[in-house]
């Protein structure tokens, strides 16, 4: 079984080189909810929000309100590559690899944007 966790990527941790990676290149579900929990979290408790000047600061909805949903919000910050988070993942072994969320692939369709 294989045990994840998120950091900050200011936290100096050794960053596992690409060509030493044994796990799949994919944040699974349940990172991705740490993840998007996590980032949610930061923003509800004032974190500032990075917007680029080209991109849309948040997305719109049908329900008045629903664009400035902090869960959503933290979905778009995820597909955009924006989170300066490291998934750390641990293996059965001891081993551990520390991957940051910028490398790891998204199976965006599955985030219901």
């Amino acid at each position: 079984m294989l045990h994840s966790s998120v950091s900050q990527e200011g936290d100096r941790l050794a960053i596992t080189p690409i060509e030493e990676r044994i796990s799949n290149p994919y944040l699974s579900k349940f990172e991705v909810a740490k993840i998007v929990g996590e980032r949610a979290q930061q923003i509800v408790n004032g974190s500032l929000l990075s917007f680029s000047s080209t991109s849309t600061p948040v997305l719109t909805g049908g329900r008045k309100g629903e664009d400035l949903d902090p869960v959503t919000l933290a979905k778009q910050d995820l597909v955009n590559r924006r989170i300066p988070f490291v998934v750390t993942r641990t293996f059965p072994d001891g081993r551990k690899e520390h991957i940051p969320l910028s490398e790891l692939l998204i199976d965006v369709p599955s985030l219901d944007l």
